[in-house]
């Protein structure tokens, strides 16, 4: 599920959340990306086909662009959607993994207005949208931190 930039004002999570009213969207945005996810993964569970939860990702923190926004409810996203796909995945379900959009690296865009232009590094964002909205950068250290715990955790049971 690939959380969409909408026009101003940015919001999320198909409209289930708005980052610059994020207290008062969050809780109800979260239950419906839970219950989504989990609806997905019994449907593929009745059809006996595994499932990777692929395009999911939350803005940077108050819909802004910059690599020095801060993420915290995208870490709270994360971290709740890891925990939910590791318990699904340890109780056999068919859950077989999850790729977060996107992966940013060290892309950055210099333009004010924060859209791509040629010969602009890439990040994880497509070049029709604001660079940095989606994009996990290489120095989002709690991000990153948070994704790498998944992983083991992830690999551990397919051990």
């Amino acid at each position: 599920m690939r959380l969409q930039r909408e026009a101003a004002p940015a919001s999320a999570f198909w409209n289930w959340f708005d980052p610059r009213d994020a207290e008062a969207t969050w809780p109800s945005a979260l239950e419906t990306s839970l219950a989504y996810i989990d609806r997905h993964i019994d449907i593929a569970g009745k059809l006996g086909k595994p499932v990777v939860l692929s395009e999911f990702g939350l803005n940077r923190d108050d819909g802004g662009f910059d690599p020095e926004t801060t993420t915290r409810y995208r870490d709270r996203f994360y971290e709740t959607v890891f925990a939910r796909l590791q318990q699904r995945a340890a109780a056999g379900d068919a859950i077989a993994g999850s790729n977060f959009w996107a992966w940013g690296g060290r892309g950055r865009t210099a333009n004010a207005d924060y859209m791509w232009q040629a010969g602009d590094a890439f990040t994880g964002d497509p070049p029709q949208e604001p660079q940095g909205l989606y994009s996990v950068f290489d120095d989002d250290a709690t991000t990153l931190r948070i994704i790498g715990d998944h992983a083991a955790k992830m690999d551990a049971l397919a051990d």
